[in-house]
């Protein structure tokens, strides 16, 4: 049995006896919930007649649900709401909403009103499939990152934003830099907003509209069984890839993989880097995790380099090392072809490549 808990300004929540935390805070769940996903989430959408089309990862109690049916009320706004429970529970009482309405706000059911539209689906997020496009703001209240871990990866976040329209919003009670770090890295734009009572900070992540071409070349480096990576300290915190860079203008592909070569290795060694020949060019849209208004467009090369460099660097898992004439902030190791796959690799395309390319 779930344990019912009273919090802080007066409203009810409860406590999950599979996950062992509170639905909501305790400091205030409809404080917390209205502050969240109502101030920061339909309140912050841009005024218009069109219906707002959200999407709530972690239906619960359905308090979410219910001040969002209040709101379209109050407002006059059409909400469009759709959310997926694995866990469903009985719908908690909700002051402003009758019994009877509370009780219509089960996980499973399907109804619509003028001013409110209701879909629950029973069952995982990862089992939800969207085509296109479809919501303007995603609320995410899943459980913890140390309750459901699986939630707050980055492959679901990258789901999420293709299934968000551009210029939509995701808003999250959580500030945890991993969270962060993981919406960053599927392409959202991540800021800090003030945090209800209780919490310092809270998180909102916008899909922003993309406005320009951003092409990158890349090598793929073998010894063996070996790739070579690098660790780059880059503004989200320090990230494992492929070596290589940005196009700049003036130049080709492959005259911008060797100035790369060359700035990252030092002239030593990058000078010395044989392009073999062409192995990948993305198939897919992918968004820039650092300015998302831009649209990444990646190369990959085949590369060789002079046999002795085969040892020159560690094997994972030792530390990666810099190397001495390359440019600074770079460490480099090699990583045996069967454990790319389930490495590091910060960015989706390079995964993509390490399983399907490599």
């Amino acid at each position: 049995m779930n344990e019912r808990v009273e919090t802080g300004d007066g409203s009810a929540t409860l406590r999950s006896e599979r996950f062992g935390v509170t639905y909501h805070s305790v400091h205030g769940a409809r404080t917390e919930s209205e502050h969240v996903f109502i101030a920061h989430g339909l309140d912050a959408v841009e005024p218009g007649d069109a219906p707002i089309r959200v999407f709530e990862v972690g239906f619960g109690t359905g308090l979410n649900a219910a001040l969002a049916w209040m709101w379209a009320r109050r407002t006059g706004r059409r909400v469009e709401y759709h959310a997926v429970e694995a866990f469903p529970v009985e719908p908690m009482p909700v002051e402003g909403l009758a019994p009877d309405e509370v009780a219509r706000l089960q996980a499973g059911a399907k109804w619509d009103e003028p001013e409110f539209g209701f879909e629950v689906t029973v069952g995982r997020l990862e089992d939800c499939v969207w085509e296109a496009p479809q919501f303007d703001v995603i609320f995410f209240d899943a459980f913890a990152p140390n309750a459901q871990p699986e939630l707050w990866r980055a492959e679901v976040f990258e789901r999420l934003l293709a299934a968000t329209h551009e210029g939509g919003r995701l808003v999250t009670y959580c500030a945890q830099g991993e969270a962060r770090r993981a919406m960053r890295a599927a392409g959202w734009r991540v800021e800090k907003a003030p945090g209800p009572p209780g919490k310092r900070e809270m998180t909102v992540a916008f899909r922003e509209a993309v406005s320009r071409f951003n092409v990158r070349v890349y090598a793929l480096i073998a010894a063996g069984d070996r790739v070579l990576t690098v660790r780059e300290d880059l503004p989200g915190g320090p990230a494992v890839k492929f070596p290589g860079g940005g196009v700049e203008l003036g130049e080709g592909p492959e005259d911008a993989l060797r100035r790369e070569l060359v700035e990252e290795l030092g002239p030593g060694i990058g000078q010395q880097a044989e392009i073999l020949g062409h192995a990948y060019t993305t198939g897919f849209f992918v968004r820039s995790v650092f300015r998302p208004s831009d649209q990444i467009l990646s190369l990959y090369y085949h590369v060789a380099l002079p046999a002795e460099c085969s040892s020159r660097w560690p094997t994972a898992p030792d530390a990666p090392v810099r190397e001495p004439e390359g440019e600074a902030g770079l460490k480099w190791r090699w990583v045996r072809r069967a454990e790319l796959r389930d490495g590091d690799l910060a960015f989706p395309i390079d995964r993509y490549v390490a399983e399907h390319i490599l």
